[in-house]
């Protein structure tokens, strides 16, 4: 008799499917329901696949019977919920939903799918009149009605209309696949694959379903299955420019540019006016330091479609990083429709009460604001003295993580955060508007040297929680934000700078938060000291900054908190920069005491470290 190793198949089972293997995933999960038909993880990871491919009725079997095995199975609940929702059992969704709610309140998800179904069941009444009135209409015309109520941004009551649709044609496989698109508008992207492949399943040559379930792929983290999805709606319709550019989209996600670049290229053999391809040309190009022909793109982007503020944004970005700051920053003012950033809360600012280059500030009242991230406000914040210069009072509104390091900034009568509510002002500008007011091109940055000095009293506190030095102090920053657009470019790992280590100096950790693989590697590091949880806000960092001999940081805020504490820094940047970094130059003119330690290879960090050690052990 031969015996089943059920521990190792769900391993093996769930890493599959990880990699997403369902095939090989589900033969595993199948072995072991073989060998124990009451086997509780894999029952419902049979039903995950299933619900997956498309099969919803086959993942409610597989959820019910993991049900029966562990009346307490919180996915299990969770994905019947879904499932029945696919299959447009509403009430019976609600229940699962609420189920999981009584055995975990937290669950948020659960919480925000219950609404969805509750708002389902009982739609508005004026939907419920329409669908009456629609009640003898074929199923084409609920379909294309469906479509219009898309079009007008109407989701869930479009969605009501695909469902009455397949109420008189299940196999309408247009149907399922506008019930996807309303589905992902309406935040459920498990159940829009679910109707993707439901309508892939019924016409598998309907090119628009396949490019759709490759773009919710995509936007989940799912890039192969992604890629295979585009690349089955180009082998339907071969002259597909959209399947083209989005499979290029993904492809400069993955890094690889070259081929990114040939897939917009594609697009626009097919369609040489698509202003979206011609931008994201423009982005690839940009990323690869083809900055002239990134440029001519945009500007091509332009001519097509001079209203498409997301390409004005990319073209602002490359005249910047390109030294070009005189049209740079006339074109950045475009950032405030570019609706992927939401600057500023996604708050537009007032334009009737705007700074401008021209206007007499003498006994005005001018508030000045943050926009962006952390380092933003700490390198734009030099141009508050300048602006009290010419004579006016001014408010500034910052994040409140940086209240307590610029309550003293030169030229500023008081500071706000943004929740704070704020005295009556004449004017405003947002901070990164303020280099086209003062007209600064790159031989006229305003560069005081020191502009930020921590408390006296951190920098005291923290003088004695060092101690005397033995030593040269460097301090050290690795990563930033996971949350940031391009963290994956400028963010490292602790191991990664280990090479410093080995110099004879003092080693500090200037940043508060550690993703879990740092924190194995710091737990390995005892020549590093970490403060962790002692780091309150940005006065504490800024203190502790200022007690370094050198500090070394990845592109992120303590580089900017570093340099305008005016202390010797190394950034260390990835091969495609941002725009302020400008190209080739190893100094910048924003911070005169700061070396730019760039890469020669997209990657490759290992050479950058070795330069930089090289250069810190000569002192």
């Amino acid at each position: 008799m031969v015996t089943v190793n059920i521990g190792a198949l769900l391993e093996q089972g769930l890493t599959l499917h990880r990699r997403n293997d369902p095939a090989g995933a589900q033969a595993r999960f199948e072995q072991i329901i073989t060998a124990d038909p009451e086997h509780t993880e894999a029952l419902h990871a049979l039903g995950v696949i299933s619900a997956q491919g498309g099969n919803p009725a086959q993942a409610l079997d597989y959820f019910d019977r993991a049900i029966a095995s562990d009346p307490g199975h919180v996915m299990a609940h969770f994905n019947r919920g879904i499932a029945l929702m696919e299959l447009r059992r509403v009430d019976e969704a609600i229940a699962s939903y609420e189920r999981v709610l009584e055995i975990r309140p937290g669950f948020d998800k659960a919480r925000t799918n219950l609404r969805v179904a509750m708002k389902r069941a009982g739609r508005s009444p004026e939907t419920a009149r329409a669908l009456a009135l629609a009640s003898g209409w074929t199923a084409a015309a609920c379909q294309q009605h469906g479509v219009k109520l898309l079009d007008a941004g109407k989701a869930e009551e479009a969605l009501a209309f695909f469902d009455l649709a397949l109420t008189k044609s299940a196999d309408m496989a247009e149907a399922h696949c506008c019930r996807g698109i309303a589905l992902k508008a309406l935040g459920q992207p498990v159940l829009a694959i679910a109707a993707y492949m439901q309508a892939i399943g019924l016409q598998p040559e309907l090119a628009q379903a396949h490019y759709n379930l490759g773009m919710v792929l995509q936007a989940e983290g799912r890039h192969r299955e992604a890629l295979a999805a585009y690349d089955r709606a180009i082998e339907v319709h071969p002259a597909y420019a959209k399947a083209y550019n989005n499979r290029g989209n993904l492809l400069l996600e993955l890094g690889r540019h070259e081929e990114a670049l040939a897939g917009y290229d594609q697009a626009l053999d097919f369609d040489p006016r698509f202003a979206v391809a011609w931008s994201n040309r423009g982005v690839v190009l940009q990323a690869m330091n083809r900055l002239p022909e990134a440029l001519a793109s945009y500007d091509r982007a332009a001519e097509l479609d001079p209203d498409y503020a997301e390409n004005r944004w990319n073209r602002a970005v490359c005249l910047l990083l390109s030294g070009d700051f005189s049209r740079g920053w006339t074109e950045y003012e475009w950032r405030w429709r570019n609706p992927k950033l939401r600057l500023y809360g996604g708050k537009q600012p007032l334009q009737e009460s705007r700074l401008t280059a021209d206007t007499d500030l003498r006994g005005r009242t001018v508030l000045l604001y943050a926009e962006q991230g952390l380092g933003d406000t700490l390198q734009f914040c030099r141009y508050v003295p300048l602006v009290a210069a010419r004579g006016a009072r001014v408010l500034l509104q910052v994040q409140a993580a940086l209240l307590p390091l610029l309550r003293d900034l030169e030229g500023v009568v008081a500071v706000f955060s943004g929740d704070d509510p704020l005295p009556a002002f004449e004017l405003q500008c947002p901070l990164l508007s303020l280099p086209a007011v003062f007209a600064t091109n790159p031989d006229t940055v305003p560069s005081p040297g020191r502009y930020i000095h921590p408390p006296p009293l951190k920098l005291q506190a923290w003088r004695q929680r060092l101690g005397p030095a033995r030593g040269r102090r460097i301090g050290l920053v690795w990563s930033g934000s996971p949350k940031h657009r391009g963290d994956s470019r400028r963010s490292i790992t602790l191991a990664d700078l280990l090479p410093l280590l080995e110099l004879d100096a003092e080693f500090f950790s200037l940043q508060k938060e550690l993703r879990p693989a740092d924190q194995t590697t710091l737990n390995q590091t005892p020549a590093l000291r970490y403060f962790g949880d002692e780091l309150h806000d940005f006065s504490d960092t800024a203190a502790l900054c200022e007690l370094m001999d050198h500090v070394v940081s990845v592109d992120t805020s303590v580089a900017h908190l570093a340099g305008a504490l005016d202390k010797p820094v190394s950034i260390l940047l990835p091969f495609a920069p941002d725009w302020r970094w400008m190209l080739e130059r190893g100094d910048t003119p924003w911070y005169p005491r700061t070396r730019l330690c760039r890469q020669r290879q997209a990657g490759d960090w290992r050479s950058v470290i070795e330069i930089l050690r090289t250069e810190l052990q000569r002192g």
